[in-house]
């Protein structure tokens, strides 16, 4: 769930309410001055920069900076301001490794971003949650322009924190947590976002009873969590999951207990009773560095019986969840860069039994059969047979298995995003003789309008790319409008209908040069296999 390059390399180990508000009202629409638009909020003026076609208002809180006292805590609300804050430079991001020079880090991150068409009054919004493995991020990462403007939307970005400080869990803090629980604290930040967005965007043109949230990756998840999530209900409409792998175990808090304590250790804070003094007397840079790293995998949501109160696969099954319209698919090749980031250039030298062995010592007495469904001389390489393997037993038939599930209850619309163009979107360097495909979140920028996300420059889109673009956006955001993708149109042309997912037909959104309902798209990822094999339901997120 990672997409940053540097990031990746890094993680490899050398491969690198106030004044301004007068008796509770907020201005309805915009106001445009010489020096940009103003728009009042709850907690006060913002004026953002007129970019054309939308206006964008840039890191504006949501919440109270989760420092000192506060670090370790749930969201508190923002305070209010005087006069008029500017809200046309971008805002730190949240404590994590450094990935880029485009944004400083820092512990005071809880803001957000809007981009709003001219003249919006009452249109659909879109909220999008950043992936990143839930270490990585920002709400600067995605440009919200392109999709805002060609859509009739109005886009939020938002950060929340990340790593330790967004999601350690630790018995002495649930014992000052009034919730009993601890850690989640990132996705408690993801709801205050949430509630900011109900109370104040139609200040900025938006309807905040037409809200779709939608997230790739950890984001993608993310937007799972929200569906079941009590705490989450009312706060949107619709949603898109990208690559959310959704039927995946997120840790326990007995897990997520043991891992806090280590971690705690780690940073020699392990004397139970000053625990938490010790660990926020702790410079912030301290959690993303050192032998923080040696964590960053085990920095997750976990289901705690209160924020999340069981795990997805359960709530799905017993319809225990937001009944909202649902878009959710993945990649064809979504396990390429997870080959890359475990094996690294060791795939393009793996021979046949290497192949057999890392099958054997992963999967246990499943590695034959597994190695019979998925023979080297299948592939181009064993290589990249290890990549299918990866794709399909630990990604798209999660994604298709809770696809099902919610089925039973609620509308999904499912997709795969299957185009390679002849330059690749891997967030990864390459690796010679190797191919990622249509590799995990090459189709995000696509999805908002350019070929860049946060510090990746991605090549300009292709013509193909570019019609593409055009189309994922249609879709995504007539489905925005209404609760259905179908009747979606790109250059005043009709795109194809896409019905419901039902499991009888296994009928899937394929996005190739060209978009068309598939019912082989899944069924080349053996998923049949996979899901009676009992892999599927022992395979965690982590």
């Amino acid at each position: 769930m990672f997409k940053t390059a540097r990031q990746i390399i890094a993680r490899l180990g050398g491969l690198a309410a106030g004044l301004a508000v007068v008796f509770g009202l907020i201005t309805a629409m915009p106001v445009h001055a010489q020096t940009g638009p103003i728009v009042t909020t709850k907690s006060g003026a913002v004026q953002g920069a007129a970019k054309g076609a939308y206006d964008q208002f840039l890191a504006i809180p949501y919440a109270a900076p989760p420092i000192g006292p506060l670090r370790f805590r749930p969201p508190q609300p923002a305070s209010a301001w005087s006069g008029v804050r500017d809200a046309t430079q971008p805002s730190s991001e949240c404590i994590q490794q450094p990935r880029n020079n485009l944004w400083k880090v820092s512990e005071d991150c809880l803001y957000l971003n809007v981009y709003a068409p001219l003249h919006a009054r009452n249109l659909p919004v879109m909220v999008e949650i950043y992936g990143g493995g839930w270490i990585i991020g920002g709400a600067n990462d995605y440009d919200g322009g392109v999709i805002s403007t060609r859509g009739n939307v109005v886009v939020v970005t938002l950060n929340y924190r990340l790593g330790a400080l967004g999601w350690l869990t630790l018995p002495q803090l649930g014992k000052e947590d009034s919730r009993g629980a601890s850690g989640n604290y990132g996705f408690l930040d993801q709801q205050a976002a949430l509630r900011w967005v109900k109370g104040n965007i139609r200040a900025f043109g938006g309807n905040p009873d037409n809200v779709t949230i939608m997230g790739e990756s950890a984001g993608g998840q993310s937007v799972c969590m929200h569906m079941v999530a009590p705490g989450s209900r009312g706060l949107f409409q619709k949603a898109i999951s990208q690559s959310g792998f959704c039927a995946l175990e997120i840790p326990g808090p007995k897990m997520a207990m043991e891992w806090g304590k280590e971690f705690a250790a780690a940073l020699g804070c392990n004397d139970g009773p000053t625990a938490v003094e010790c660990l926020r007397a702790r410079k912030p840079e301290d959690f993303a560095s050192g032998n923080a790293l040696r964590f960053l995998g085990r920095f997750l949501p976990a289901w705690d019986g209160a924020v999340l109160p069981t795990d997805m696969v359960k709530s799905f099954k017993d319809g225990d969840y937001a009944h909202v319209p649902l878009i959710m698919g993945g990649n064809r090749d979504e396990g390429s860069i997870l080959a890359v980031l475990r094996h690294g250039l060791a795939l393009t030298s793996m021979s046949d039994a290497d192949y057999a062995g890392i099958l054997n010592r992963k999967f246990g007495e499943a590695g034959p059969d597994i190695l019979t469904h998925y023979p080297p001389h299948d592939y181009a390489t064993p290589g990249q047979a290890l990549s299918a393997v990866i794709t399909d037993g630990q990604r798209v038939c999660a994604t298709q298995k809770a696809t099902r599930l919610i089925a039973m209850h609620s509308p999904v619309y499912a997709y795969e995003y299957a185009y390679v163009g002849p330059q690749s979107r891997s967030p990864l360097p390459p690796v010679a003789g190797f191919d990622y495909g249509a590799a995990h979140s090459a189709e995000v920028g696509l999805v908002f309008g350019h070929g860049e996300v946060g510090d990746q420059a991605g090549p300009p889109l292709t013509e193909v790319e570019q019609r593409i673009s055009d189309r994922l956006i249609a879709y995504w955001t007539h489905f925005a409008a209404t609760g259905h993708p179908g009747d979606a149109k790109a250059d005043g042309q009709l795109l194809p209908a896409w019905p419901t997912y039902q499991t009888a037909h296994d009928d899937v959104m394929l996005f190739t040069a060209d978009a068309a309902m598939n019912s082989t798209a899944w069924s080349r990822h053996q998923c049949e296999f996979w899901d009676a094999s009992g892999i599927l339901d022992k395979t965690p997120v982590y």
